[in-house]
């Protein structure tokens, strides 16, 4: 019999009060998680914003304003009497070899190192997000996933690092891989197959011995006949994530994202046991 998102809601919240503030920890570690992708473009916005200024260097008042344009060299010294006369006139002087060229050589050469920097950057996070953040994603959901049943440590975070940590890597970067892929088909696909291999971090975290093409199997089998259940699920928590963002977070930290997580938890733990056990039971202390 299948349960009900009121009975999988009524688990998490009994589960909430019996250790709040290791899930509140781990709740802003999964924000902080969810928030990898995001500060993987932190370096392209501040190389545009680098750009921006530069431009704004070369097109506001220094070159394109009073400087240059205005009584400097348009105005008596460069088109009046000393310049335009017969000794100084050359625009080889001007526009070759003279202060604009240096000028726009120096910004150039910043503009080089800020777009290496920001190349850089995104390499060390994309680094950071496969070999470490992934991982302890896998870590969160254990935990949440014990914590249904009594009160988690947090020695249970760091399960990745130390059980088949290769097989977390490459399959939590294939899964990731896969979604983008299939969401440059219109979007949906990729919404479709996201739904599909919700259940592979949570199959890490309970069968670290698998392997990455049986986690794959697994997911899409729990998930089969449950996408649009799942989907719905997701749907009940939009009102508490409204109120999260009006409170800057604080809702969210506090409340909203351990209680979403575990009766995501309680979600895997439920279609599992719906499955017969064919798969895994839900429960890592079985």
């Amino acid at each position: 019999m299948k349960r009900t998102r009121e009975s999988l809601k009524m688990q998490a919240k009994a589960s909430l009060h019996t250790n709040y503030w290791k899930l509140v920890l781990l709740g802003l570690i999964i924000l902080l998680i969810n928030g990898g992708s995001t500060g993987a473009t932190a370096g392209s916005t501040a190389s545009n914003a680098v750009s921006t200024a530069t431009e704004g260097n070369y097109y506001g008042n220094s070159y394109y304003g009073d400087s240059y344009f205005g009584d400097s060299y348009y105005g008596d010294s460069y088109y009046g009497y000393s310049y335009y006369g017969d000794d100084y006139y050359d625009p080889y002087i001007e526009f070759g070899t003279g202060t604009g060229g240096s000028s726009f050589s120096v910004s150039s050469l910043l503009g080089t190192f800020v777009g290496v920097a920001a190349v850089i950057a995104l390499a060390v996070v994309f680094v950071l997000d496969i070999f470490v953040l992934n991982p302890l994603a896998v870590g969160a959901h254990r935990f949440f996933l014990v914590n249904l049943r009594f009160p988690a440590q947090m020695r249970e975070v760091l399960c990745a690092f130390d059980s088949n940590y290769k097989t977390t890597v490459t399959t939590m970067l294939l899964r990731d891989v896969k979604i983008v892929l299939w969401s440059l088909l219109f979007i949906f696909p990729g919404i479709v197959k996201a739904y599909e291999y919700r259940m592979v971090p949570y199959l890490l975290a309970e069968c670290p011995e698998m392997s990455r093409k049986e986690v794959f199997a697994a997911s899409a089998d729990l998930m089969y006949g449950n996408k649009w259940r799942a989907f719905v699920l997701d749907l009940s928590f939009i009102g508490w994530n409204l109120l999260s963002t009006i409170t800057l977070g604080l809702v969210g930290i506090f409340y909203v994202t351990p209680y979403q997580q575990l009766t995501n938890a309680a979600f895997y733990q439920a279609i599992c046991q719906e499955k017969s056990g064919r798969i895994g039971d839900g429960d890592v202390y079985n």
